[in-house]
């Protein structure tokens, strides 16, 4: 990254944590509640209520960081450190073979007021303008008219993709490398180990009633 242009240097690195912290948020969400039915109905069994909850936490988290990514440089007299910041910084690189292939991307990531082309993160920003981020009144008593548009976790995928192709046009443009965002190294003491721990206990608590049963000379019913 020693090759970034001073002038976007600082902002695209802070982007590059964010992004790659919200491709490891994405990553456990995934391999959570989104990998195969054995691994949800492991899920229910072991805490139902506490996993419902990180369910929820972990995708409106997403969502809002989405939201604050693809947000404008700036309202009024404060500046937004999101994607857009980065696109004007590099607009003032005066490199139009860069800005030429960056504004696609980015039109179709936030779209484009001029020719009112919708962006694919718009659905995700609903959210969270008026769920996540704000209580809005009229989504959150729509008296029979619901507000607020679906939210697919194909649709993430497509966003993360056009962040991970933002970042890289830039990244292999002056660097001639690219960053791999969707392969976040989480740690040793990932989903994986959690599900052993789960399976673990559950297999524990069932020899353990079964002990008390025998010992006791109680029945299953």
């Amino acid at each position: 990254m020693n090759k970034i242009p001073d002038p976007i240097k600082e902002v695209f690195a802070e982007l590059r944590d964010e992004i790659t912290s919200l491709h490891a948020r994405w990553k456990i969400y995934r391999e959570l509640f989104a990998h195969s039915g054995e691994r949800t109905k492991l899920l229910k069994k072991s805490a139902q209520t506490f996993f419902a909850f990180i369910h929820e936490v972990l995708i409106d988290n997403i969502q809002l960081s989405i939201g604050k990514l693809t947000d404008p440089p700036g309202t009024g007299d404060k500046q937004n450190l999101s994607l857009r910041m980065l696109h004007r910084q590099v607009l003032e690189l005066h490199d139009e073979n860069l800005s030429s292939k960056l504004e696609s991307i980015l039109v179709e990531l936030c779209g484009d007021k001029a020719s009112i082309k919708v962006g694919k993160c718009a659905p995700i920003k609903t959210h969270r303008d008026k769920r996540i981020a704000h209580f809005d009144y009229k989504t959150a008593i729509p008296h029979g008219i619901d507000p607020l548009p679906g939210v697919s976790r194909q649709m993430i995928e497509d966003v993360l993709l056009l962040m991970r192709d933002y970042m890289n046009t830039i990244e292999g443009y002056f660097c001639q490398s690219a960053y791999l965002y969707q392969s976040p190294m989480i740690g040793p003491y990932d989903t994986e180990a959690l599900m052993t721990i789960l399976k673990d206990g559950l297999e524990f608590r069932r020899l353990e009633v079964e002990s008390l049963q025998k010992h006791y000379g109680l029945s299953d019913c």
